[in-house]
Formats: C-alpha cells, structure tokens, sequence
C-alpha cells in the first residue's frame, strides 16, 4: 500500500513539473472575435479580456490568481469605461453592481466589462474591500488595474485584481471546470493623439503563482509558478491606411446598394 501511494505522490509531481499556465491577453472590436491584434483609430472601443489556460497537466477548474493587468501606451484623450453592470452575486442573484466596482459581471453579453462571474473572487461578499478596484496611470502612459491600495505596482502586489472561484462542492453548478477561462474583461475608448500601438499584458502576480483545483473540496491544489503571459495588441494605423480602410468600406457599401 505504501508503494502504491509513492507511486501516486510520484505521479502528481511529475504532472506538476509538466503544468504550465499561460495568461493570454485578447482584444476585440465588438466582444465577440478576439485575437491577439486589431486595428482600431481614434473613436474606436477596443474590449481587452484577460484569459487562463492550463496546459502539460490535469485539473478539475481554475482555483486563482491575483495580478495587475496593464496597457501601454495609454494617453490622456482615451476614457476606460466604467465597470458599473448588471451583475450576479455569490448566490447567482441578480443584482447591480455598484457598491463594488468590478466584483464580477456575467459572461454575456460580451461587452461586460469586469471579473467575470464566478472569478469575483472566492467568498466574496457585499462588504468584501478586494471587490473595489481602481484603474491609475503609471509613469510612461501605463493603465494599470489593481485594487485600491494598490497605488503602485509594488505597493501592495496582493491588491492586484483577486481572481478566484470557490471549489465544485461549495459552488455547485456555478462551478467552471475548464481549463480556459476568461476571467476578466475591460474596454476603453481610444482618443486621438496615438502614433504607437497600445499593448495589454500583466504586471505583478502576486506570489508568482496561478492555482488549479485538483479535487472538488479544494483541499488538493496545483500551485503552478511556470507563467507565461502572452500579450494583445491595439495597432494604430497610419491616418493614410485608416482613411484608406474608410474608403474601402464605402466602396463595399456601394457595390451592396447597386
């Protein structure tokens, strides 16, 4: 029996040793179609999500991380939109989001901005102070999110954005047992004055780790600390290629109508 457990101990390690957690950054036009790039001029809403994905190991579902998610090349003509929405609390109630900006939103529609539901945070309630999150401009055009003491990026790293569900057997079917999930979401409106592209990526894990349940109490957990963070890009084009692409686009229209 103590072979055959030395055995299973072995087998968990070496499935830790091969884990690796990938924090993918993906931009849209519309909340819909996401890739790693888009084109986007002033006026244009770019959505940014931020999404988890385990890969060279097994989980039961995303346990949590806390990080700092940026973008680069921020100026003061564009607006982050607001994270005020619709939202769910712990129970799946309806409810509004106000009394804490950015707990969590659902899912859908697409254009929910904030963590999505069920990451607000595990546990988290009404008078939870993690559920209230800031946006600040760092030196060098940085908009960096975190929580509200987080004045800096290395103030208080553990003030990031808290992202976490509870385990299957306290969450029931609002459990997300996937290994690619998009955990949180944010969207600005770009304003006039870019001439370079504007890139999403993250700042800061707190601890160097993303969590995975292994087993549905949450009493077996894979703390993975082999993190790549690949990040999304909003391209400015050239006002030529944009005035160009409009062009292009009447044109189109016209074909249509005729």
């Amino acid at each position: 029996m103590k072979y055959a457990l030395a055995i299973v101990a072995a087998a968990g390690l070496a499935s830790a040793a091969n884990a690796a957690t990938a924090i993918n950054f993906d931009v849209s036009l519309n909340g819909t179609d996401w890739s790693s790039s888009v084109d986007a001029g002033a006026g244009t809403t770019v959505f940014v999500r931020m999404r988890m994905q385990l890969s060279g190991a097994t989980a039961l579902g995303f346990s949590g991380i806390t990080a700092q998610p940026v973008l680069s090349n921020w100026n003061a003509n564009d607006v982050r939109n607001g994270f005020t929405f619709p939202g769910v609390d712990n129970t799946g109630a309806p409810t509004t989001e106000t009394a804490y900006d950015g707990r969590h939103v659902p899912s859908a529609p697409a254009t929910n901005v904030g963590r999505i539901f069920p990451f607000g945070s595990g546990g988290q309630g009404v008078s939870s102070s993690s559920g209230l999150l800031t946006s600040f401009v760092d030196g060098g055009n940085r908009l960096r999110f975190a929580g509200s003491k987080n004045t800096t990026e290395t103030t208080n790293p553990a003030w990031g954005v808290a992202i976490a569900q509870q385990p299957a057997s306290l969450s029931g079917t609002n459990f997300v047992g996937s290994t690619n999930v998009t955990v949180f979401r944010y969207s600005i409106t770009l304003g006039a004055g870019h001439t370079e592209s504007l890139v999403a990526s993250a700042v800061q894990v707190s601890g160097g780790l993303a969590k995975w349940y292994l087993n549905t109490t949450g009493t077996s957990i894979l703390n993975d600390n082999a993190i790549t963070i690949n990040p999304g890009t909003i391209n400015i084009p050239a006002p030529g290629a944009m005035a160009l692409l409009g062009l292009g686009g009447l044109v189109a229209a016209r074909r249509r109508r005729a």
